[in-house]
């Protein structure tokens, strides 16, 4: 039963990866949500939201340029007044992290 247990598992797994990807070639967004920095357009394809991508721009900058850590980030993010998508104005590691590793801003999607 466990073997059969593992290729089902096997099999969902790739049959997700499919979809995602089928998702991306559809200029679709092949996960849930849509990432910050981006809204959904007219034709149903996402759009750069230029307000919100200037943030991102400025995450990945203190990141790669100034070498700081996300709780460094998230720190200078709220100090600073800059409002997340849901309005609020504080920033959360987690939350930096998640921009940092979403496959959106690296162009793989």
């Amino acid at each position: 039963m466990a073997a059969i247990g593992k290729i089902e598992l096997d099999n969902f797994r790739e049959r997700s990866a499919l979809g995602r990807r089928g998702a991306a070639k559809q200029g679709r967004i092949p996960a849930n949500g849509t990432p910050f920095g981006y809204q959904i357009g007219d034709d149903s394809k996402p759009q750069i939201n230029e307000t919100e991508a200037e943030i991102v721009r400025r995450i990945f900058d203190m990141y790669v340029h100034q070498g700081l850590g996300a709780p460094s980030i998230a720190r200078r993010l709220t100090d600073a007044d800059i409002p997340r998508a849901n309005r609020s104005k504080q920033w959360l590691e987690p939350y930096i992290q998640r921009i940092l590793k979403n496959e959106a801003y690296k162009g793989t999607w």
